[in-house]
């Protein structure tokens, strides 16, 4: 991680319960990888998909040539999108990427809806997996892993049915506002990620993994680790 970096990792600490690791973004054991994209926004009807402020931009892609340009404001907290498959059984993490381009520490919220009666956002009842504020945003590219296998619903009274899924959405936190975010290539994964599919990393990059209620900020790997990445 650069000089730069450090000091907004040292504060984030003493404010937040997470453990810092540097570690490969190298898929998970078990033989050839299985891959369903949700949106790599190279198409323009991508952000038609979405509600929120979404924009196509060639900016920041991490996948492809192009990602999607998020404003959070004041009036629109968030971003949601049902164009999802419906069954997730069979997949053991949801990926996707975000770029800031501000030096500030801000969070997203995720959440995953499974029942059909309910609406992605902030005002549904709790029947939702929610990962609050959990995903790590800072200056340059951010990763989110989420492990599929054990989520529970927001009010932890049963487990998410992953062979019914509706919806995602993502909501920034109100301190943070205004905001811009450029995301790309959500998909679901099972196994080891084929490379045409898998994003492009940096060593710098970071990572939130994240466990059902427990999560963890991760490096992509230490710049020494990667040789085309040490400096000459």
């Amino acid at each position: 991680m650069n000089r730069r970096s450090l000091p907004a990792t040292r504060i984030l600490f003493r404010t937040f319960p997470f453990f810092f690791a540097a570690v490969s973004l190298a898929g998970q054991p078990g033989g050839a990888g299985r891959v369903h994209v949700i949106d790599d926004f190279e198409s323009g009807a991508s952000a038609a998909k979405w509600s929120g402020v979404v924009e196509l931009s060639p900016r920041h892609s991490s996948h492809g040539e192009s990602a999607a340009q998020v404003q959070f404001n004041g009036r629109r907290t968030e971003i949601s999108t049902t164009a999802v498959p419906r069954d997730w059984r069979g997949y053991d993490r949801l990926l996707f990427d975000i770029y800031c381009d501000r030096q500030a520490i801000s969070t997203l919220t995720l959440q995953i809806y499974d029942d059909p009666e309910m609406k992605p956002g902030p005002k549904a009842a709790r029947g939702y997996y929610e990962a609050r504020n959990k995903i790590f945003i800072q200056n340059g590219w951010n990763h989110a892993a989420i492990r599929l296998g054990a989520l529970r619903t927001a009010s932890y009274d049963r487990a998410l049915n992953m062979g019914r899924i509706q919806g995602i959405t993502l909501l920034a936190e109100r301190g943070a506002f205004p905001l811009t975010l450029y995301l790309d290539n959500f998909r679901l994964v099972s196994g080891e990620e084929p490379r045409k599919t898998a994003s492009r990393v940096r060593p710098q990059d970071t990572v939130t993994v994240i466990d059902d209620r427990f999560f963890v900020v991760r490096q992509v790997a230490h710049p020494e680790d990667v040789p085309e990445a040490a400096p000459t």
